[in-house]
């Protein structure tokens, strides 16, 4: 669990990117335990946007109490028994507000609900719905499924989270720590692996252009112009990176996703991860954001015209992303669409590094940093010294 230390507010180092925050309520330790957090894109004073897409005004989504249930759930280790249930309690009212309340006021109000909902009443219970989610601080219960007032205080367990943040690409060039497909040593065989393997990336970066003909994540259109279309502000991004095909099933295994699912996407990656199934176009600011996890694209079973719903998990994260609205429909429909369970991967992990715990803990290596390590000689693409950025195509 992240451990939060009352007396050190400083060793929470995300608590100004959330504005919704959620405790264990435990009460046998003097350290608290951090669940997760998040950020509310919709808080008061902003309205909602619109946007047009396909000719319908669509507006914007709140984050919702179903979300923060779906974010609690991905994260924690599931309860022993079928018969305990996960329940949220707030936002906590004090005169503390939104500020993390004392060790004595945090176990007066954690001792309160529990003998309030003795007699049958559960204050506070955050209903699984479609509302927007309030600003505040939350508190982490179980509950059995028989007896649902019957309030149990807990530390849940995090789910053990590796590093999952992959190399930024540079604008128009391919990711610079891609394994190389195959270690060989003859050069000539080197040479015509490496032109196969331009040519497979080539016709992906083509045809995902083709078909989605504007940032999927913005819905901003690619300029069209006689000479050629002007492409250079967008990138083709996978959607699963490029560098982690080779090890799919290692990554998997530590994150602790569902067999069923490990199975999915190890079928999804070895099958198509070098097509459309698992590319987007997007803007090239999108691309490096997408490739941080600062955005994602969600599943929404209750949307019938549009599953996937974009979302933002802190408060500076994101920047010129509009959260809340869908997915952008592809311009083409013939090539293949994104697979679901590709999506549905690059989402959990999403929320794994910006809701578990306390957040993404670093901060990434930027590209200056990125370009100097390569003028020492480091950090090179398979060997390619040749700055050929087009071959290599977009991540």
């Amino acid at each position: 669990m992240a451990k939060y230390i009352p007396t050190d507010p400083g060793s929470y180092i995300n608590r100004d990117q959330r504005n919704i925050h959620i405790w264990g309520t435990s009460l046998d330790t003097s350290l608290r335990c951090l669940v997760g957090g998040c950020f509310q894109w919709l808080s008061v004073p902003l309205l909602p946007q619109t946007a047009v897409i396909n000719g319908e005004d669509i507006e914007q989504r709140a984050l919702t109490n179903r979300d923060i249930y779906g974010f609690v759930r991905k994260v924690l280790v599931p309860p022993d028994t079928d018969q305990l249930e996960e329940i949220l309690v707030g936002p906590v009212h004090s005169a503390h507000g939104l500020n993390l309340p004392s060790e004595a006021n945090f176990r007066d109000v954690v001792q309160a609900l529990l003998e309030t909902a003795k007699t049958g009443t559960v204050t506070d219970a955050v209903a699984e719905d479609d509302n927007p989610a309030l600003l505040g601080q939350y508190l982490f219960f179980l509950r059995h499924r028989q007896y649902p007032t019957k309030l149990i205080s807990v530390n849940p367990t995090l789910k053990r989270v590796i590093g999952v943040t992959r190399t930024i690409s540079q604008p128009n060039s391919g990711s610079k720590k891609a394994p190389p497909v195959q270690q060989v040593s003859d050069s000539a065989s080197h040479t015509s692996l490496k032109r196969k393997r331009n040519a497979v990336i080539s016709t992906f970066r083509t045809t995902t252009r083709m078909r989605d003909a504007l940032c999927k994540a913005t819905g901003v259109e690619v300029p069209e112009r006689k000479r050629g279309d002007n492409y250079h502000p967008f990138n083709v991004a996978h959607i699963y990176p490029r560098a982690w095909m080779l090890e799919v099933n290692k990554v998997l295994a530590r994150r602790q996703y569902p067999e069923d699912l490990e199975k999915r996407i190890s079928k999804c990656v070895s099958k198509f991860g070098n097509t459309t199934r698992n590319s987007l176009l997007l803007l090239n600011t999108m691309h490096s954001m997408f490739d941080d996890y600062q955005l994602a694209f969600g599943f929404r079973a209750s949307q019938r015209t549009y599953k996937h719903w974009g979302y933002q998990f802190e408060q500076g994260g994101a920047l010129g992303f509009t959260p809340g609205l869908p997915l952008y429909p592809s311009v083409v429909q013939g090539p293949p669409l994104p697979r679901n369970e590709l999506l549905l991967f690059h989402f959990d992990t999403a929320v794994f590094t910006h809701f578990a715990g306390f957040g993404q803990q670093t901060q990434l290596q930027d590209e200056d940093e990125d370009e100097e390590e390569e003028a020492m000689g480091g950090n090179q693409d398979d060997g390619n010294a040749s700055g050929d950025d087009e071959d290599e195509g977009d991540d």
